[in-house]
């Protein structure tokens, strides 16, 4: 209980009136690219960069109401909005960009050797 917020939160939501989502199919085991590890495992799906204006988010999903591939799983675009600034636990004087400082925390807790599973997207392609 000590925990609760002692004010109401500023949350916005992720996905707005604008967004659009389109089902996607996953390809799984069959990459052409460099890997690190087995290919067989190796799951994506090709990018349509034609839907959507330049520079809006992407997000990947299944399931949540929205209409998505044989597999069930979706993207989303989203129009544009001003990065979120998060602050370094150790050093408070790193400032990263919310996106990149989750990109960065997965690609820590792979090399440490434990799964990350991201539920952020930035408007670049991975």
């Amino acid at each position: 209980m000590l925990s609760l917020p002692t004010k109401p939160s500023s949350f916005s939501p992720t996905f707005s009136t604008e967004g659009k989502t389109y089902p996607i199919e996953l390809i799984v085991g069959n990459w052409s690219g460099w890997l690190w590890f087995p290919e067989e495992f190796a799951t994506h799906y090709n990018i349509n960069w034609n839907l959507g204006p330049e520079g809006w988010r992407r997000f990947i999903g299944r399931g949540g109401g929205y209409a998505g591939g044989s597999q069930g799983v979706w993207t989303r675009l989203e129009p544009p909005r001003e990065a979120i600034t998060v602050h370094g636990a150790k050093d408070l004087s790193v400032e990263v960009k919310l996106a990149e400082g989750l990109y960065i925390h997965c690609f820590e807790e792979k090399h440490n050797g434990r799964t990350c599973i991201c539920l952020c997207s930035t408007h670049l392609p991975l």
